[in-house]
């Protein structure tokens, strides 16, 4: 079942990312959230008193820790080795992009902070 909700999980992060690669791309800009959860806090942050700001936030942080932790779970684990040759292909482009993504959505979000001040 855990591994269902990763495999959903998966698929609307990669809906939401190919949506905001394509718009970047062709329109210069991003159409949509960052990651799935932080598109479902954005959602809830209509309906509720809190920051829509820190509930976006909230969500990117609770996405790139879940992604952390399956990968800290794969690796601790040795579970890498029991997957398909070409699964380990994909299993690997996904960790080198979840990574790069993270730094430099980090980055992004610092570099914002410096230019406020």
């Amino acid at each position: 079942l855990l591994g269902l909700f990763f495999m959903i999980l998966g698929l609307f992060d990669l809906i939401v990312n190919g949506l905001n690669f394509l718009s970047v791309v062709l329109l210069k800009k991003r159409i949509t959230a960052t990651c799935t959860l932080s598109f479902v806090s954005q959602l809830y942050s209509k309906r509720s008193q809190l920051d829509a700001g820190s509930l976006h936030d909230f969500g990117t942080s609770l996405d790139v820790l879940i992604a952390f932790i399956l990968v800290a779970l794969m690796v601790g684990f040795s579970q890498i080795a029991l997957l398909p040759q070409f699964q380990i292909h994909i299993w690997n482009l996904a960790v080198v992009f979840n990574v790069l993504g993270a730094g430099l959505a980090r980055i992004s979000y610092s570099y914002s902070g410096l230019r406020k001040s």
